[in-house]
């Protein structure tokens, strides 16, 4: 957990924004990934927006894997309470991870694959 400096309030609100879109994923397949990744392509020139749009990406990747491996195992019933406590990880995690981001703290999901190298200055 990092605060970083040099941030505006529009900054923690855009970003805490982006962390919470992905909630839109929750609502209609798709959204929640295609959202915050718009949000982060077109403000990634700002150093602490492209820090948490590598996260909330290296995240959502990580999240797909863990549901795509879950889903043999539905086969056996199993599957599916994998499939239900994903679920309330990634809600829970997106609520912290937008807590942080608004009180303008850099908080890493756990659980997340580093695809993205995110920078720590």
């Amino acid at each position: 957990m990092d605060t970083y400096e040099n941030s505006g309030t529009n900054d923690n609100s855009y970003i805490a924004v982006m962390h919470l879109s992905q909630l839109a994923g929750f609502v209609s397949a798709g959204l929640g990934f295609i959202i915050p990744v718009l949000m982060w392509v077109f403000k990634n020139d700002n150093k602490n927006i492209d820090k948490h749009g590598k996260n909330i990406l290296n995240f959502m990747i990580s999240m797909l894997i863990y549901m795509v491996a879950c889903i043999p195992f539905c086969f056996i019933l199993i599957g599916f309470v994998f499939l239900g406590i994903l679920a309330l990880i990634e809600l829970i995690f997106i609520i912290m991870a937008t807590v942080k981001a608004a009180n303008n703290e850099f908080w890493r999901y756990p659980m997340s694959i580093n695809f993205f190298h995110i920078n720590n200055d």
